[in-house]
């Protein structure tokens, strides 16, 4: 450290030491009128002294004076104002703005300017760069007091996280950061980490997406030629650039589901390389032609973002808007736990979106609360493998949402009251659904092509309307693809087991039912108990199973039907005609080439025994209880000799309508019955 007499400007021998009480003492030789620390722009002068006494200096320079004998600033405007001795390596400053601030952070010298946005230059031109481990929005401007717009501040630093590998941790504070500006895009180079401590994220812009998390990307092949559902290679014209494990996504201008106008898109890991071939981990779920279909490809490193701890955000009443805040993009392996998505106005279905995640792989989101938001948690654009866990949520359209052709989701331990629907997964594909519980919701709409549905609770007091079986009623949609150009026909397998559904105030028996869609090859319903079974058009291959459960009534129009154990009893005077089409809007019952009911019980239906399309259907040790029996097909286009075997079964309080035209035969026990217009009842 070098000190200039104050009269001639010629160097001086300078020395330091402390008196009790801590005050600085300063001895110079030659004796001076003054001393003065050379460079800056805030120079300490020192008053004219006797050789080895002190002068008195002012509070302010015997600061000053501590800060730069310590190598440690007030704040970072002060270590760019000064001079630092060409020996020293590394400096501290007390705050950013000011001390205390949580700005406070160690430098390292740098011969050459920093490639991230922790950097100071000093007056004497020198560069520091940031040297913490773990770094706080505060080192690089946030105030953390809900006035500043702190957005700018926060991604600096995870920017600065993913340019050093240093943590970002987010401290809580009285009033929260406000995020007034949108836009702010961190590239993933490597693996970055945020954590906080309870943290809130006040929003409070109309712009962009606030934050878009973003793997980088290492190539941009042209797809080439043609691949079909199931095949588990594409072909490019280079594979330059391209590694095992990077995450390559597939988008394409191919419309494949025409009600929300999902274009085909996925996400897969690259398992090898080979000339023009890219193999993949997973099959195809879509069937690509290069010139008709408009594909692109994108290749980015596998890296991750990982959130922990506590971090909220909140769209105060203040806020009209409601721009996504967080949106992950192309990662892989993502993690975030202990998210509050909150919004206070508890809009709903007007309301925003806080987290996005599009052409992610292996994504978890666990212990989040939800509030208020439309599609709080949003898991789209081909999105694979998402998990989906101990998430409480009230007051939200869907707490959750798959769609845009996210495929293969989990979804565990869910707690939900006064949803709009508890999860909603149209247009997606085997998602799994476990120990879900919902009350006084409008609606369920746990849908999927293909997938499963374990220990699901369902129970509301809220009136359901009629005709609303997609968006405002208690539904289990297993496939929605209303006029869809999809090839992947009778593809999906779905399970269902142990879900309960009440609903007293239903005014649509459709409102507890599962709809079994057409593009399943299989439906399973074990130990569960709601109002029915659909499946909507006639579907000759699927075949469904239903053990131990307890339905109001079963329509089924597929290959095969079995029903083991359990009852089917009616409770609603019919099914609304909107469920089974105009053709067949005056009975219910089920169609099917091969059915069989094994010691159940079938109660209370008008129309139970309709074999249209039949060829076997059988009864085994079954109980039938004021039934209306028909074992005919209204139309009469059934053609076959016996339509209906019938083994050790039970009647009680059954008729015959009357009103059959065909003679039909029934084997009673292995007797031949046959049956025609006014038959008589008395084998009954």
């Amino acid at each position: 450290m070098t000190f200039f007499s104050w009269t001639d400007r010629q160097p001086l021998r300078v020395a330091f030491s402390r008196r009790g009480g801590g005050d600085v003492s300063l001895f110079v030789t030659p004796e001076p009128d003054a001393v003065q620390l050379g460079g800056g722009t805030a120079p300490i002068e020192l008053p004219a002294a006797t050789n080895m006494e002190a002068g008195v200096m002012s509070a302010a320079d015997k600061l000053k004076l501590d800060n730069i004998a310590s190598g440690s600033f007030a704040s970072v405007a002060q270590l760019q104002a000064s001079t630092i001795e060409a020996g020293v390596d590394f400096v501290r400053t007390a705050g950013y703005g000011a001390p205390g601030d949580r700005g406070a952070a160690l430098y390292a010298r740098s011969a050459l300017e920093p490639l991230h946005g922790g950097k100071v230059q000093s007056a004497d031109g020198n560069w520091w760069a940031l040297a913490e481990q773990t770094v706080t929005p505060q080192m690089f401007g946030a105030t953390g007091d809900g006035a500043q717009d702190d957005a700018a501040a926060i991604k600096a630093a995870c920017d600065f996280g993913v340019a050093t590998t240093a943590k970002v941790y987010i401290p809580q504070t009285e009033s929260g950061y406000r995020l007034g500006s949108g836009g702010h895009t961190i590239i993933l180079s490597r693996d970055l980490t945020i954590e906080s401590n309870g943290a809130e994220l006040i929003v409070d812009h109309g712009a962009a997406t606030t934050f878009s998390f973003e793997a980088e990307a290492v190539a941009t092949p042209s797809y080439q030629g043609s691949t079909t559902r199931g095949e588990d290679e594409i072909t490019v014209d280079s594979i330059a650039g391209i590694s095992p494990d990077d995450l390559i996504a597939i988008d394409s201008t191919k419309v494949w589901e025409n009600a929300w106008f999902y274009v085909q898109r996925e996400a897969h890991v690259v398992k090898e390389v080979s000339g023009s071939t890219v193999s993949l981990g997973d099959p195809t779920v879509f069937t690509y032609a290069a010139a008709s279909d408009g594909v692109t490809l994108t290749v980015r490193k596998p890296v991750a973002l990982s959130v922990q701890g506590k971090l909220g955000i909140v769209y105060p009443l203040t806020q009209a808007g409601g721009p996504r805040v967080i949106d992950l993009i192309y990662l892989t392996g993502a993690t975030l736990e202990g998210l509050s998505l909150i919004d206070r106005h508890r809009r709903m279905g007007s309301g925003p979106d806080p987290l996005f995640a599009n052409w992610c792989i292996d994504t978890t989101i666990k212990d989040a609360f939800l509030e208020g938001c439309r599609y709080p948690i949003n898991i789209s654009g081909g999105s694979r493998n998402t998990r989906i866990e101990n998430i409480n949520s009230q007051f939200c359209w869907h707490p959750i949402d798959f769609n845009f052709g996210a495929h293969g989701g989990l979804v565990r331990n869910l707690t939900g009251r006064q949803n709009h629907a508890t999860v909603n997964a149209h247009a997606s594909f085997d998602i799994a659904y476990e120990k879900v519980r919902c009350t006084n919701a409008e609606g369920a709409n746990l849908r999927s092509c293909g997938g499963r549905i374990t220990d699901f609770r369902f129970v509301s007091t809220k009136s359901l309307g009629t005709n609303s079986m997609i968006w405002q009623s208690i539904s289990f949609i297993s496939e929605y693809a209303a006029g869809s150009t999809t090839d992947m026909a009778q593809d999906f397998d779905f399970v269902v087991d142990g879900v309960v559904m009440k609903c007293p105030n239903a005014t649509n028996i459709a409102g507890c039912s599962l709809w079994a869609g057409s593009n399943l090859r299989s439906m399973t319903v074990r130990d569960s108990q709601f109002a029915g079974l659909l499946n909507g058009t006639y579907t000759p291959d699927m075949i469904v199973t239903v053990e131990g459960s307890i339905l109001q009534f079963i329509r089924h129009r597929g290959k095969k039907l079995t029903v083991n154990g359990g009852r089917i009893m009616k409770a609603h005077a019919s099914i609304p005609a909107s469920l089974h089409g105009a053709a067949n809007a005056a009975y219910e019952g089920v169609f099917g080439q091969d059915v069989s009911f094994n010691h159940c019980t079938i109660e209370g239906h008008d129309y139970v025994c309709q074999p249209g399309h039949t060829t076997s259907w059988r009864y085994t040790g079954a109980l039938f209880e004021n039934i209306a029996l028909d074992f005919f097909t209204p139309d009469g286009t059934d053609s076959a000799d016996v339509i209906a075997f019938l083994t050790a079964v039970t009647y009680r309080n059954c008729t015959m309508p009357g009103t059959n035209t065909l003679n039909r035969t029934v084997i009673v026990n292995g007797a031949r019955q046959t049956l025609g217009s006014g038959v008589d009842a008395s084998f009954l």
